[in-house]
């Protein structure tokens, strides 16, 4: 609380000083601005209280030190909102700054701006709300047009009226306000001040929340439903292309080299598909809190498909990708944090002269076993004066002229540095003003090594797979990539049951979404039925798991290959459970 203390004696400053709390501040100098209680010193006559009363009426309260009772009532008949007999009932003055800092915390401590003011519009009280909204350190001597005169016209007449105004700030700008007032009786305005921007900008935080929501389900059900087809129809292919790779040489060079050609436009148009799918589910995915063992090089490249047509308008992207270790982390939440620093590495660099300026991402692996993730650009770079700020909410420093905070709202890199310190790990920058700017995000290491699988001892015996979809096209065609083993199918939880109690397989595929029983409860069943199948069990996904069915998976131990599948993962997945076929 600012205490203006207006000729006191010294002895009285020293009793003043001594009752103040630590965060009191007592001004003795007339010249003050919005203090926020005034003392009215023993020095003072009559003339000249009654001048001081009138100067402070409204703008702050008022205790005045009189030489007696009587003085005090005349003092507070006069303006006054308090008295102190002084020095008789010095003793009190600390129980009168108590109640004065409770009078003041009611004002100073709300977030909106409050104001009152005479019937000529000149401002009485203020609160520091008002005062930070204005960009003003004092408001003292303000008539209230000049706070909120514009093409609106003057404040309404009615006795009650809410209105949107703008706010003049010294530097020029204008800021949307919301005021709520009220006219006294006797003619005087007193109004709260709300700031609109902020409210809006919430607003819009929240709309876009939901609109990505919507986004996010329609995102898992649109891929579910193409993983199925797109998975055998890349798995046929694959098949297809090795089987052709004997039958061509027999053929008319021209007619070979045609149905190369064919086979491989087919096969790179799948695959488009099919990496558009993956980035679908990578950034749909709804288990935002689950975590498991994420590839950072695969993620990576996952967040540069999505932004490398905006990164060749304005610059070369050049790769560095190290060896570098799986990370414990969230695939969704880790892909916003590398497209959010891809956008502002993008946004950073001015349009139009591409061949001069570089996009540069690497990985690598630090002394400690850590991964490291760095992304760079050759744009302006950060001012230093906005890099303490840069990881701040709604913080953007490209408005300020330099790179970085996020996408336009300031809340990216706020939620990168979020993400990044909730999986255990540092985002740090370097920054040169017209030389760029790398991003360096550092994350521990997944250390959960996966289970050691003994292969079946019958060395002998071919090898059984079995494929459990109730999608025949997907059954066959892992039947057809996994032909040196032999691949039995089952479309339904409980026919898959019926062939692991009658017979022996050393790996069992099996999708987690099947038309009677889930392929978790086929897992839990076959696990009681025969314990070693545990470690056989590879689980099927095309589409988003929910938190729990993940966990429970997780949880299991058994890997998961989600469709469009890996051909290379599938087949290193059979080789590393039951051996080679």
């Amino acid at each position: 609380m600012r205490i203006l203390l207006i000729d006191a004696a010294a002895e009285t400053i020293e009793r003043f000083r001594s009752a103040l709390a630590a965060s009191d501040q007592l001004v003795t100098s007339e010249t003050a601005t919005d203090p926020d209680l005034v003392v009215l010193g023993d020095g003072l006559g009559a003339e000249a209280t009654a001048a001081a009363l009138s100067r402070f009426e409204g703008a702050a309260p008022v205790l005045a030190l009189v030489p007696d009772v009587a003085a005090a009532v005349a003092a507070i008949d006069a303006g006054a909102t308090d008295a102190l007999p002084w020095p008789g009932d010095a003793r009190l003055l600390p129980v009168r700054l108590a109640a004065a800092r409770r009078a003041c915390a009611t004002t100073c401590g709300v977030p909106d701006g409050l104001v009152a003011c005479d019937t000529d519009g000149r401002l009485l009280a203020t609160n520091a709300a008002l005062r930070a909204l204005s960009g003003r350190e004092t408001l003292q001597g303000a008539r209230l047009d000049e706070l909120f005169g514009d093409a609106s016209g003057p404040l309404p007449d009615d006795a009650a009226f809410l209105v949107d105004r703008h706010l003049a700030r010294p530097d020029g700008g204008r800021l949307l306000v919301e005021i709520h007032g009220r006219r006294l009786p006797d003619g005087r305005l007193v109004a709260v001040v709300r700031d609109v921007d902020a409210r809006r900008t919430r607003e819009r935080q929240l709309s876009l929340t939901e609109r990505l929501a919507s986004l996010a389900t329609l995102a898992a059900g649109v891929s579910h439903e193409i993983n199925n087809p797109l998975s055998y129809v890349l798995a046929n292919l694959d098949v297809l292309r090795d089987e052709l790779s004997e039958l061509l040489p027999t053929l008319d060079p021209r007619l070979a080299e045609d149905m190369r050609r064919l086979l491989h436009e087919m096969t790179e148009g799948a695959r488009r598909v099919a990496d558009v799918v993956r980035e679908l589910r990578t950034f749909a995915r709804a288990d935002h809190e689950l975590v498991g063992p994420v590839d950072v090089q695969r993620l990576l490249a996952s967040a540069l498909t999505i932004a490398s047509s905006e990164v060749r308008r304005r610059a070369r992207l050049v790769r560095d990708l190290q060896p570098a270790p799986r990370v414990r982390g969230n695939h969704a939440r880790l892909g916003q944090v590398f497209v959010n620093l891809l956008v502002n590495a993008i946004q950073a660099i001015p349009e139009g002269d591409p061949d001069h300026h570089l996009v540069r991402v690497a990985t690598s692996t630090d002394a400690a076993g850590r991964a490291v993730v760095e992304v760079s650009d050759t744009g302006r770079g950060i001012p230093e004066a906005m890099r303490e700020r840069i990881f701040d909410p709604f913080y953007t420093a490209r408005d300020n002229g330099g790179s970085g905070g996020g996408t336009g709202t300031g809340l990216g890199l706020a939620v990168c540095h979020s993400i990044v310190h909730q999986l255990g790990g540092e985002i740090t920058f370097e920054s040169a003003i017209g030389g760029g700017t790398t991003f360096r995000v550092t994350l521990p290491s997944d250390l959960k090594a996966p289970p050691v699988v003994a292969g079946p001892t019958a060395a002998s015996r071919r090898r059984r797979v079995l494929i459990v979809d109730d999608e025949t096209g997907v059954g066959r065609a892992l039947q057809r990539v996994l032909r040196h083993y032999e691949g039995v199918i089952a479309t339904t939880g409980e026919e898959a049951l019926a062939q692991l109690h009658g017979g022996e397989f050393d790996v069992v595929f099996c999708d987690v979404n099947l038309p009677d029983i889930d392929g978790l409860t086929v897992f839990e069943r076959a696990r009681a039925l025969r314990p070693p199948l545990a470690h056989r069990f590879v689980f099927i996904t095309g589409g988003v798991l929910d938190g729990g069915l993940a966990a429970a998976i997780e949880r299991s131990g058994a890997p998961v290959v989600e469709k469009p599948f890996d051909l290379r993962r599938v087949r290193d997945i059979v080789e590393q459970i039951a051996g080679p076929g």
